[in-house]
């Protein structure tokens, strides 16, 4: 996009605003692009674009692929004083299981306290498929959220309320495996850099992504700032070295250039933005944003404080300084 403005002697902030979706969108190959915050996370980041004075600037867009095929299940489980929500999805820091816990409270109506999560088995569910694609919140949380509401009709059919149910030694259990096609989650990201002596670094950077439903905000800002961290180091630190004769120069990851919290000290300011999906549960993607975005977003940015291209990652302070 920053080499088709210059060709054509745009701004590149118009030219991805001229070419952003409104509604929904099937590509030439019959993609289907589900409707979505596209503008809305554009027109956060190109605020703030507009009102920063520096050189080494830069706005990116991207959509995020929801990997939602080939679905998921959820089991939940009303009975003695309880309610046990299994999903096979395992979580590695994304909050699964206060998710879950969350999303069965609200539409049971009942108190979290009294729910249980179990996850990352299918013990007691009879197929599972995992974490992966910025899944589990749309398709694992839809899984919750139908088999809450099954639970709902099963209860209403024998003319039981929830807290009777909750509290009888009769358990009622509904399990579920959701389907769903593709959905996309868009961002917009802004980064500032500059040169901190010989070496680049981020100054400031502005990340609007589209997340559907932000079930718990502060989890989400926090899968945001991690894969910024993320994108940013692969730009200016991680290298996985070689000799001539294929063999790798490092013992460990922390011999890659692994950034500490000195390096890491930048501003990130997420901006969530909640454009609901048409998932039972209203959610999107959010995982890989922070990364999908960051790496674009550096890059360019440090392209225009440099005035050349950046055709390599990392970015050492030969290149910066010749």
């Amino acid at each position: 996009m920053e080499d088709l403005a210059k060709e054509l002697k745009m701004d590149p902030v118009d030219l991805r605003e001229k070419n952003l979706i409104d509604g929904e969108y099937v590509t030439p190959s019959g993609l289907r692009i589900d409707n979505g915050g596209y503008r809305e996370v554009f027109n956060k980041a190109k605020e703030i674009y507009r009102s920063i004075k520096e050189r080494g600037k830069s706005l990116i867009v991207f959509a995020e692929q929801v990997s939602i095929p080939p679905g998921e299940s959820a089991r939940v489980t009303v009975g003695n004083g309880k309610v046990k929500v299994i999903v096979p999805s395992g979580p590695h820091g994304q909050a699964h299981r206060s998710t879950f816990a969350k999303i069965a409270s609200q539409v049971l109506g009942v108190s979290q306290d009294v729910i249980e999560v179990i996850t990352g088995t299918t013990e007691g569910v009879k197929e599972g498929v995992g974490s992966f694609g910025s899944r589990t919140a749309s398709v694992a949380g839809s899984a919750v959220t139908v088999a809450s509401k099954s639970v709902l009709e099963s209860l209403k059919s024998r003319g039981v309320t929830i807290e009777e149910a909750l509290n009888s030694q009769d358990e009622v259990s509904v399990e579920v495996f959701f389907k769903g096609d593709v959905i996309f989650s868009a961002g917009a990201h802004v980064a500032v850099v500059g040169l901190d002596g010989y070496f680049p670094r981020v100054k400031e950077y502005y990340a609007f992504d589209d997340v559907g439903k932000a079930f718990i905000e502060e989890e989400v800002e926090g899968q945001i700032i991690g894969g910024v961290l993320q994108g940013v180091s692969q730009v200016l630190w991680e290298e996985a070295k070689y000799d001539e004769n294929g063999m790798p120069l490092i013992g460990s990851i922390a011999d890659e250039g692994v950034p500490s919290a000195v390096e890491a000290s930048y501003k990130v300011i997420p901006g969530v933005v909640e454009f609901p999906s048409s998932l039972p549960d209203g959610a999107r993607g959010v995982g890989e944003a922070g990364t999908t975005g960051s790496v674009a977003a550096v890059v360019i940015a440090l392209e225009k404080l440099l005035g050349k291209k950046v055709t390599k990652t990392p970015i050492d302070p030969d290149f910066a300084l010749s």
